[in-house]
């Protein structure tokens, strides 16, 4: 495993002479090479993209933050409708920020098999993705979670 200062003197090479396309965020193989133009108010890092997130965030890891848990429970969104937007849900690019820190944030928007139209964020940090928080887009629930 590389150490932290060294990986930071490689990023910052790579910055230096231009040549970022090898950079892979989180060590988990994933990367977002393409680099469209930027049509949301979010700033796309360099070497960035919404392409190829999703597929890869579906083998990683899934941790519910308490903030998640507690919206998932007040809106009746359950793991399996979790699973369901990360593997058929699409980007919203406006409501999402790969400038985050200290993850990429992602805002999927779908229907669940119950018919809910439901927006997940998710942080995709490395080989785990975050589920940051869970919403019913048709529903307005009166959660009280902190």
């Amino acid at each position: 495993m590389i150490g932290p200062v060294v990986a930071l003197i490689l990023v910052i090479l790579a910055y230096a002479t231009g040549n970022t396309e090898w950079l892979q965020r989180g060590g988990g193989g994933k990367h977002y090479q393409s680099q469209k133009k930027n049509t949301t108010d979010n700033p796309i890092p360099p070497g960035m993209s919404f392409d190829g997130a999703l597929e890869g965030m579906q083998n990683d890891r899934l941790i519910f933050t308490k903030h998640a848990k507690c919206r998932m429970g007040c809106r009746h969104i359950d793991r399996e409708e979790i699973d369901e937007i990360l593997a058929n849900g699409k980007i919203n690019q406006r409501k999402s920020n790969l400038g985050d820190s200290p993850c990429p944030t992602f805002a999927v928007e779908g229907v669940t098999h119950d018919n809910q139209t439901v927006r997940i964020v998710f942080a995709d940090c490395g080989r785990e993705t975050k589920v940051i928080t869970a919403i019913d887009l048709k529903n307005h629930y009166k959660c009280h979670c902190k």
